[in-house]
């Protein structure tokens, strides 16, 4: 994600996130970060993963890129594509929402087994561990992936 097109950031396309931001600046938003520089914590983030040997951040590199999906700022109805800044991760295949595998787990207590339930709180700890040394305090369900199955065996992931 470019950086200057991070939540209240100021080329960020979302008409939500723009009237957050003009009109009530004070009341959304964690005040404690400096803006347009979320790409960094996530680089950050994957960094201190591999270095304690964790495996639950996908790599994560910033990169400069240019794009036409990007948004841009139009002056006179052209706008330039140069290159932006930003965060480069991984994407993960066979992962899915903690969400949606919280409420298959809700309905059907038999699709975990004691070993699988034992490694999922093995895994969910170490995330717990790296997100209080990061300092992380967004941690919610959607940017939690689980892979359960076969090729992953119950597998955590970190975004």
């Amino acid at each position: 994600m470019p950086s200057d097109e991070e939540p209240f950031a100021a080329l960020n396309p979302e008409w939500p996130k723009f009237f957050q931001r003009v009109l009530c600046f004070c009341c959304f938003g964690r005040a404690c970060l400096i803006p347009n520089n979320g790409y960094l914590s996530e680089t950050g983030a994957s960094i201190v993963d591999d270095l304690l040997q964790l495996h639950i951040v996908p790599k994560t590199r910033v990169v400069r890129m240019a794009s036409p999906s990007f948004f841009y700022s139009r002056c006179c109805g052209r706008y330039e594509i140069k290159p932006k800044e930003g965060s480069f991760q991984l994407f993960v295949k066979g992962y899915e929402s903690a969400q949606t595998v919280f409420s298959r787990w809700d309905y059907d207590k038999t699709l975990l087994s004691d070993a699988e339930e034992e490694r999922f709180k093995y895994l969910f700890q170490k995330m717990i561990v790296l997100d209080y040394i990061i300092r992380n305090t967004d941690r919610h369900m959607d940017n939690l992936l689980i892979s359960h199955g076969i090729p992953h065996y119950g597998s955590i992931c970190w975004l």
